[in-house]
């Protein structure tokens, strides 16, 4: 949900041009105290510079506003919705500038703003020493596998992120196995990721099944529509033999057939965690209920049919 609240900024920065309209600096929580992340920078000309930025971005005012409150470090906003703005990487240049120095933001969306790997890489580097932000999505961004690969790199120094959502980004186009595999290596917090919509394929999933058997944290894995095939579920049903933390597993839309669904079942008999799963696809055909079989699986959703056990 979209936060509606007025910045304290307000018009006085329409323009942000020092030579007409003086920037307030007399702003209620501006300028922060001294000693503070924050109050180390962003004032004077920086602080102007990235105010410019924002007057300049071709987003709706309410964006603009929320930016400006981002930048002040406001307290009251901890959650960013710019979902939908298009606001391309010059907005998430500007959005990364305002991260670096904010102590108050927990999530930030940033879906489907054309943002493409190099905005991405600018607000990644913005998230690296962020001690904060526990909640990201960048899907529908176009990041591609080099931009997946900053976000991998980020996680590794990150410690205080634990969602993720990476779906729809053509991950996988360039037949780079460890864009998908890094992002759960080297991190312990991260606790949900979402890659579903992207270009996995069987190669990507068995890089990410190989990272998989040594993860212990994550509990949600979205892999939804990556055309990893037979090959790719097996490898990751055979990850999930000795994986003890993942609860939610999703491989819908795959082209999994039946005689793959029955190992993944088998698998699912070793596993002692997981309680939930996906594997729609009209690949597996209704006679796979016959190989649902498992008792530790309380949720489940195969060819359209779900229920419980």
């Amino acid at each position: 949900n979209r936060c509606n609240a007025a910045s304290a900024v307000g018009d006085e920065v329409a323009a942000a041009d020092a030579s007409r309209r003086p920037i307030p600096t007399s702003v209620v929580g501006w300028p922060p105290a001294a000693g503070t992340i924050a109050g180390k920078w962003k004032t004077g000309p920086e602080r102007i510079e990235i105010l410019q930025r924002i007057a300049a971005l071709q987003i709706d005012e309410n964006v603009k506003e929320q930016l400006q409150r981002l930048l002040q470090n406001d307290p009251t906003l901890t959650t960013l919705d710019l979902s939908g703005n298009y606001i391309g990487t010059a907005g998430a240049t500007v959005v990364a500038s305002a991260l670096r120095a904010n102590t108050t933001l927990t999530t930030l969306n940033l879906h489907s703003n054309d943002i493409e790997n190099e905005g991405a890489k600018t607000v990644v580097l913005a998230l690296r020493a962020n001690t904060t932000l526990t909640t990201l999505c960048l899907g529908w961004n176009r990041i591609g596998d080099e931009g997946a690969t900053e976000v991998a790199s980020m996680l590794r120094a990150n410690t205080t992120l634990t969602t993720l959502h990476l779906s729809n980004n053509f991950i996988g186009a360039t037949g780079a196995p460890e864009a998908t595999s890094l992002l759960l290596r080297g991190n312990t917090t991260l606790k949900t990721l979402d890659l579903s919509g992207n270009l996995i394929g069987a190669v990507g999933a068995t890089a990410l099944a190989s990272a998989l058997r040594g993860n212990t944290t994550l509990t949600s894995l979205d892999l939804g529509g990556n055309g990893i095939g037979d090959e790719g579920a097996m490898e990751i049903a055979s990850a999930l033999r000795g994986n003890t933390t993942l609860t939610t597993l999703n491989l819908g839309g795959n082209r999994i057939g039946a005689v793959c669904a029955s190992k993944v079942a088998a698998a699912l008999r070793a596993n002692t965690t997981l309680t939930k799963l996906d594997l729609y696809g009209k690949y597996i055909g209704t006679p796979f209920n016959a190989h649902l079989d498992v008792s530790k699986v309380n949720s489940y959703n195969v060819c359209g049919l779900r229920g419980g056990f």
